[in-house]
């Protein structure tokens, strides 16, 4: 079976975070709250809106398309520590996601950096350790107009 262009993607932005493990920092995609802190430092990793590039190619044989992919990077830490914990993982996925431009994937032309969120505590009544920040990035790639695997 054939995947979307975009899964594709994601399964290697996945893969290429999981080397983070190395440094204790587990990886995992999809949307959740770590809950009370045992399973930190993480990361979740989804994907967000996928557009078409406006100054792109975008004609009856190709489209060139925007992948916003956003990163959570989760902590457990003192209050006054929280920001150099976080920022110590937004260098490393920084890092990750930058290592190679195009993945290792022929259609991938380019990942940019797009921003990172400021650190904040999301539960700070049940869980005030817990530090997050979000990170975007955007993967321009290209796919066949016919068929977005191809």
């Amino acid at each position: 079976m054939e995947h979307h262009r975009a899964e594709e993607i994601m399964s290697a932005i996945e893969s290429r975070l999981a080397t983070l493990s190395a440094k204790g920092i587990k990886a995992l995609r999809g949307r959740s709250f770590p809950g009370d802190g045992s399973a930190l430092p993480r990361v979740n990793v989804y994907q967000g809106s996928d557009r078409p590039v406006e100054k792109g190619v975008n004609n009856l044989a190709l489209i060139d398309r925007e992948l916003e992919v956003r990163v959570d990077a989760y902590v457990d830490a003192a209050p006054e520590q929280l920001d150099a914990a976080l920022n110590q993982i937004r260098r490393e996925v920084y890092v990750a996601m930058m290592a190679e431009q195009n993945m290792t994937l022929p259609f991938i032309q380019i990942v940019m950096w797009k921003g990172d969120g400021a650190p904040e505590v999301p539960d700070p009544e049940a869980h005030p350790s817990v530090g997050r920040v979000a990170m975007s990035f955007a993967v321009r790639y290209r796919h066949s107009h016919g068929n977005p695997s191809a």
